[in-house]
């Protein structure tokens, strides 16, 4: 899956460490599942999936992978799954915290609508 990615999401991806891009193709093949046909790109720095506008953002840092759904976005999520760290704009999922693919998919569905 790692050769499906565009090539600036790649390049992007080479910059973190293995285990960080593992969890990162995990998020994306939940997006694309969730999203069906998108574009992806990188925008604001990082990886993005887009239709008509951006719908979800992530990004990986030193200690968590951030997910970019917007303000309402974590609104909703946050309201739902109150134990993640957010701001904002960013809902943080520490690196050495498990990547719940049930909360991740009920996000992007939100993001969807």
């Amino acid at each position: 899956m790692f050769d499906q990615l565009p090539t600036e999401i790649k390049k992007y991806y080479l910059n973190h460490p293995k285990e960080v891009q593992e969890r990162m193709l995990i998020i994306r093949s939940m997006a694309l599942e969730v999203f069906g046909e998108c574009t992806e790109c990188l925008s604001y720095g990082i990886p993005t999936f887009k239709k008509e506008k951006n719908i979800f953002h992530y990004g990986a840092f030193k200690n968590h992978i951030g997910w970019y759904p917007g303000s309402k976005g974590v609104a909703f999520f946050i309201s739902q799954f109150p134990h993640y760290s957010s701001s904002k704009g960013c809902i943080q999922v520490q690196h050495n915290e498990e990547l719940d693919i049930a909360e991740l998919k009920t996000l992007l569905n939100w993001c969807k609508k």
